[in-house]
């Protein structure tokens, strides 16, 4: 999954103001996509978040023909509620307990990394690795 940090880092400062630039993720998700890479005859399968968002129906088509399965439709609308693996990190999951479907969300953070400079260095360190991650789409 690709999403541009300064989302990532905004949302994730208001959840967690003790945030670090090691925790935004995105080397860790580069660890893994590396991992994955070497250990396969194909190239990981990348989903844009920001495209996933606008259209999800062609977004999970395209996902499921590189996969190779079967899309099924009905599975872009769901009940909403929790779910009991989220209960260790419930507040985290508010809105998508909410959600009935994939969907832009707009939220509104007064720390972000326009405005701060240790959330500003964190999208540095990790503006790094998505530059990556586009050049893999």
């Amino acid at each position: 999954m690709r999403v541009n940090p300064e989302q990532v880092i905004n949302s994730h400062y208001a959840m967690n103001p003790q945030l670090t630039s090691q925790q935004v993720g995105y080397q860790h998700l580069d660890a893994l996509y590396c991992a994955a890479r070497a250990r396969s005859v194909h190239d990981p399968v990348i989903v844009d978040a920001n495209q996933l968002v606008l259209a999800p129906q062609n977004v999970i088509a395209d996902f499921c023909r590189k996969v190779g399965i079967e899309q099924k439709t009905e599975s872009l609308q769901w009940e909403p509620g929790h779910r009991r693996v989220w209960e260790r990190t419930r507040h985290w999951h508010e809105d998508a307990a909410q959600s009935t479907s994939i969907r832009p969300v707009s939220k509104h953070y007064a720390v972000r990394v326009d405005n701060d400079p240790r959330l500003k260095s964190f999208y540095d360190d990790n503006l790094v690795v998505y530059k990556k991650f586009l050049s893999y789409l």
